[in-house]
């Protein structure tokens, strides 16, 4: 699976089915943000020529719907609101956008477009195509099923109901996947996996993608697709359904249609990346939900929103406020940064030594943590039994790096492989003797 980028490259993810959060851009649009206003603006009348409704009344009201809302009621709003959302962010990142973009799923039309194959009223029309032809063909009363396993358990699950129409439809990393399938289907799932002890989550949807059932809208949407022209490629774009780069020369249409049919390797797509030496990735939308995955399956990786990113270049530009002459009382959400991180030296590290080593991890996380460092044995499993959750964990993985002056760990490697102080000591040693 190759990307042909550099190793400094920055990859930008785009969002699907679940990238749409309440309220997503309200603010912005309501200061008369431009950006905001003009990719709206183009939605909202492409929305109106098409379904006799516009998009902005909708998810920018005083009381926006919520994910499952839109999922349950309105499903082209939701799939119009993800295009306009993830676009809006792309180009708020003015002149910082990423060097390669990914789609997943629904995502793959917004990284084309903002990859320039396609204009934002070319997108948002055949993300209406899209729905007309589900609208149509899809069979009903299907649906999609997030489950907390590698796809291999997932697939023995699937083996033990025995019924070709629920399959696995999206690999995402090794704790998550998600089936499609008949409702039926995904209740006897759901079953089992209780039953199991398996998380599993239903997706807002009100469709199953990914599944052989959309065959035939699938050829529908492709047909839909090849009367619109399309425009050379400006920044790469990367499907982790096709498990490569888009092409100048591609049959958009027929792919597109495909894709509705097709499973979405994204776990194999995030690991080929990783292998080529790419570090940094921005989530280009709203959820962070893609963002938190690269964290907790790589959490050495870099992994923003580009909120984060374009919001820092706004806070930077603005003139620090007047603090008013009686301050008005408020309350203010309690973040808990990491502590800073004091570096060992280059000459430190020549001599370090495995119990140094053991108890230098050990009294950061007991700083960051606020645990007494008696509880931190090197042998406890930092999220089975001390609590840690993934994203607190990536933190701390980091700040590791940090402190011993490390770089990545290599391309094989899985997060489970440090789940514990002794084994996080083990590493550091490791990438230090191989210096």
């Amino acid at each position: 699976m190759t990307t042909s980028i550099g190793l400094k490259a920055r990859v930008g993810l785009f969002p699907g089915q679940g990238g749409y959060r309440q309220g997503a851009l309200a603010k912005e649009r309501k200061a008369g943000e431009p950006v905001v206003r003009e990719v709206f603006g183009a939605i909202d009348e492409i929305s109106l020529q098409r379904r006799g409704t516009a998009v902005s009344p909708i998810i920018f009201a005083a009381e926006p719907p919520t994910l499952a809302t839109l999922g349950a009621e309105d499903h082209d709003t939701l799939q119009l609101a993800i295009l306009g959302v993830s676009v809006a962010h792309h180009r708020l990142l003015a002149g910082d956008q990423p060097d390669l973009l990914l789609g997943h799923s629904l995502g793959e039309i917004s990284a084309l477009v903002c990859g320039g194959a396609w204009s934002i009223e070319d997108g948002a029309s055949i993300v209406c195509d899209r729905n007309d032809v589900l609208r149509t063909h899809a069979p009903r009363y299907h649906g999609m099923i997030a489950l907390a396993c590698p796809a291999q358990r997932a697939e023995h699950l699937v083996s033990l109901i025995s019924d070709d129409d629920l399959v696995l439809a999206v690999d995402n990393s090794p704790g998550q996947c998600v089936l499609s399938g008949p409702v039926k289907l995904l209740d006897a799932v759901h079953d089992i996996a209780g039953k199991l002890g398996l998380k599993a989550t239903r997706v807002h949807t009100a469709y199953g993608f990914h599944n052989p059932a959309l065959a035939t809208a699938g050829r529908h949407f492709g047909g839909k697709v090849a009367g619109y022209s399309r425009h050379p490629l400006s920044t790469p774009v990367f499907s982790p359904i096709l498990g490569r780069r888009y092409h100048d020369n591609d049959d958009l249409a027929a792919l597109l249609g495909a894709h509705l049919t097709n499973t979405v390797h994204l776990g194999a797509a995030l690991a080929g990346l990783w292998a080529e030496g790419v570090r940094e990735f921005v989530e280009v939308g709203e959820g962070g939900i893609l963002a938190n995955l690269v964290r907790t399956t790589y959490p050495f990786a870099v992994a923003v929103s580009a909120a984060e990113c374009w919001g820092q270049k706004v806070r930077e530009a603005e003139p620090a406020p007047v603090p008013p002459s009686i301050a008005t009382p408020e309350v203010v959400p309690v973040v808990t940064p990491l502590p800073p991180v004091e570096r060992v030296t280059t000459s430190e590290l020549r001599s370090v030594s495995r119990p140094e080593v053991v108890v230098s991890i050990q009294e950061l996380f007991a700083n960051a943590l606020e645990y007494p460092v008696e509880v931190l044995g090197e042998e406890a499993e930092l999220e089975a039994e001390l609590g840690v959750d993934s994203i607190r964990k990536a933190d701390l993985l980091i700040a590791v790096r940090r402190k011993f002056n490390i770089g990545a760990p290599p391309t094989e490697y899985q997060s489970s492989d440090y789940d514990s102080i002794g084994k996080i000591a083990d590493f550091v040693l490791d990438r230090v003797g191989s210096r």
